[in-house]
């Protein structure tokens, strides 16, 4: 099957779903079978249209990618919150969404979590 790509990502705080509106569900070639698939967490999964994978906040890191010569049309809808964490763990990377701020990149394992004591 098709290696995971390098920015599978996931998102703390927003859900996520797509649609595959058009796909090239498998490409022959002499030696090998490859299909345009998610990759939810280790999992793979081949897509094809009229796929519907939903994703929620705060789960697996997930993917999609297009292992055909075609293109790959799908709906995205999520949502746009005003704040937002997204981890990238084959990066290391996290990125912060702030309102009205511009947004952080960070490595994952330079993140600090300071004990700011109880909030009331």
């Amino acid at each position: 099957m098709h290696p995971p790509p390098v920015a599978v990502g996931l998102h703390s705080l927003s859900d996520k779903f797509f649609v595959i509106a058009r796909s090239e569900s498998t490409k022959q070639s002499r030696d090998k079978t490859t299909r345009n698939v998610a990759h939810i967490g280790e999992e793979v999964h081949a897509v094809k249209a009229g796929d519907f994978i939903g994703y929620r906040a705060g789960g697996e890191a997930h993917s999609l990618t297009n292992t055909g010569d075609s293109v790959l049309k799908c709906i995205v809808v999520g949502q746009r919150l005003e704040h937002d964490v997204g981890d990238y763990p084959r990066l290391k990377k996290r990125v912060y969404r702030q309102k009205n701020m511009p947004w952080n990149l960070v490595d994952i394992d330079k993140v600090e979590e300071p004990n700011a004591g109880k909030k009331t």
